[in-house]
Formats: C-alpha cells, sequence, structure tokens
C-alpha cells in the first residue's frame, strides 16, 4: 500500500463553496456594533458572580465564562474567527437548526475585553481597511446575539436525548485539561461532594481533555459548570463494545434476543451494503433478516492506493 503526505487545504464551506466569508445579513453598523457592545459588557456581571462562587468553594479563580453566539435567522456564523487560543479564547462546539447556527466559546477571565475590542474595531471607520471594509466585518455582522451560555449548550448529542431538569443521570464529562494551568479533575472531585454529584473512578486523558463519568441532575449538574467552569462539552455516555464481547454465550443471546424483538425490518427495501472486510457471517441471528442468501457476492483483487 503507497500512501501520500498529508496536505493542508483551505477550508471551503459546503453551502457557499468558497472560503469563509459568510453570508451575513445588512447591518447599520454603529447600532449593530453598539448593542453586541452592551451584551459583551453585561456579562462581566456573569463573570463576577461565578468568581464569587469559586472562592465560596475554596477553588482557584480563573474567572473564565462560557458564552454562546447566534447567527442571524438564515445567516451563517463566522465561527472561527472566535477562537483565539493566545488569549485562551476556545471554541467549544458549533451546532446548527433549520434556521441559525450557535457557537459555544469558552472565555478565561480577563479575556472578555479581546471580544470586546473585535466589535469596536468594527464600528471605528478609523481602523477600515484600504479599500473601505470594516474590519472584523464578517465576523460581527455574522453574530446576532452573545449570550451565558446554558448547560444545553455544552451536550453534543441529540436534543431529544437532554434529560429533564431534576432526573439524575450519567454524564460524559469532557474536562479542559491540562494545557488550562488548571487540575479541573482534582478540582471536580474536591467539589462533588459540596455540590451533590458522584465523580466516578477512572478518566481516560487526551492531550487537551480529561473525560469522566459524572452521575447528576441537569439542576446539580448546571451548578457544577457555573462554579467550575472547566466543562469543554457534555455527552450521554456510551456502552462500549468489550461488554458484550466479553459476555458468555448465553448473556449474549439473551441481549440478541431482546435486540430483535425491538427490531422491525421492510422487506421492499433496496439497500445494498459494500463491506471492506474478510467476511460476513450471514447466519448471524441479528443479520440474517437483512441479508438474502442467494444474493451476497465477494470480490478479491490486488488494489494499489497512489
Amino acid at each position: 500500500m503507497f500512501l501520500r503526505a498529508p496536505a493542508t487545504l483551505p477550508y471551503t464551506s459546503p453551502r457557499t463553496g468558497r472560503g469563509r466569508s459568510p453570508r451575513t445579513p445588512a447591518r447599520n453598523r454603529a447600532q449593530h456594533a453598539e448593542r453586541l457592545a452592551a451584551q459583551l459588557e453585561q456579562l462581566d456581571e456573569a463573570q463576577l458572580e461565578r468568581s464569587e462562587d469559586r472562592r465560596a468553594l475554596g477553588l482557584s479563580d480563573d474567572g473564565g465564562l462560557y458564552l454562546t453566539f447566534e447567527s442571524a435567522a438564515e445567516h451563517e456564523l463566522k465561527f472561527e474567527s472566535l477562537q483565539a487560543r493566545a488569549n485562551g479564547i476556545e471554541l467549544c462546539n458549533c451546532k446548527a437548526d433549520e434556521h441559525r447556527q450557535t457557537a459555544t466559546v469558552f472565555v478565561p477571565g480577563g479575556k472578555l475585553d479581546v471580544l470586546l475590542n473585535k466589535v469596536l474595531a468594527y464600528a471605528d471607520p478609523s481602523k477600515d481597511s484600504p479599500n473601505g471594509k470594516a474590519r472584523n466585518k464578517d465576523l460581527v455582522e455574522s453574530i446576532e446575539n452573545v449570550k451565558k451560555a446554558a448547560l444545553r449548550a455544552l451536550r453534543t448529542d441529540e436534543e431529544s436525548l437532554f434529560p429533564d431538569a431534576d432526573s439524575v443521570v450519567w454524564w460524559e464529562v469532557w474536562l479542559r485539561s491540562p494545557g488550562t494551568g488548571l487540575d479541573a479533575l482534582g478540582e471536580l472531585q474536591e467539589a462533588s461532594e459540596h455540590l451533590g454529584i458522584e465523580v466516578r473512578p477512572g478518566r481516560i486523558a487526551f492531550l487537551d481533555r480529561t473525560i469522566v463519568l459524572v452521575r447528576a441532575s441537569v439542576t446539580r449538574l448546571t451548578r457544577s459548570s457555573r462554579v467550575l467552569g472547566s466543562f469543554a462539552e457534555l455527552r450521554a455516555p456510551k456502552t462500549a463494545a468489550a461488554f458484550f464481547i466479553e459476555l458468555d454465550n448465553e448473556d449474549q443471546a439473551q441481549w440478541v434476543d431482546e435486540l430483535l424483538a425491538h427490531t422491525t425490518t421492510d422487506e421492499n427495501a433496496q439497500s445494498v451494503v459494500c463491506m471492506l472486510d474478510t467476511g460476513l457471517n450471514s447466519d448471524h441471528p441479528l443479520i440474517a433478516p437483512f441479508c438474502a442468501q442467494d444474493d451476497l457476492y465477494t470480490y478479491s483483487a490486488e488494489i494499489r492506493f497512489t
């Protein structure tokens, strides 16, 4: 097999087919900048509240805050320009529905001015480019609103999976670490009893993320997110394949029977599947209903990738 060295390519928007100059609504430059600047200035109070909460728990105060940026309806958000790693400003996730895009951004304490200055530079004609384009035009005009992020903004699963406020469930919590300079997991464990949440022993560590399982209600977790400020992402825990593989034959058969009892098939479906593998156990109870025994084919040839 022959593999080419990786190459860096410019970003291309799937909607426009061009680079990221999003389609933005018509704006009154002065009024739009004034409104966004006012929203950002109001968020200073939220940062102060969170700092007080951390000090009340005896935790270090990083003063950070999660913000949600919204695009205008039927328009795009220039979300990649919201990130400023040199200042610790981190783009956590991006979402889109039928009408608008949203981005969740973590802003460390004292760095809210970085975003505010982008808005103020957009409003200042003296900072325009030689061709008369306002500075940060694509970014600022793509933003409709900015507000303090709710816990739901950090969840990246299907919206229907989000639990009720008081339902106690397990969460897969992705913590920002270790480049933040904070012991995010240590602080979460230290504050767990006070917050009324359970942190399961064990973790998965990556370069900039640590993943742990936490059992809590939305109400409790909202408080911990507000106080700790180290959550980068929340997901529903997934059952690993090892759970099923390590079961004995009898238990595996029971799981298969239960899944089949909740499975419906469409005998008129025209789906075709190509497997790049060494074979298929077409007699397996979970596979047999979807495989016509007289319609299985194989192909073998030397394949070279260049």
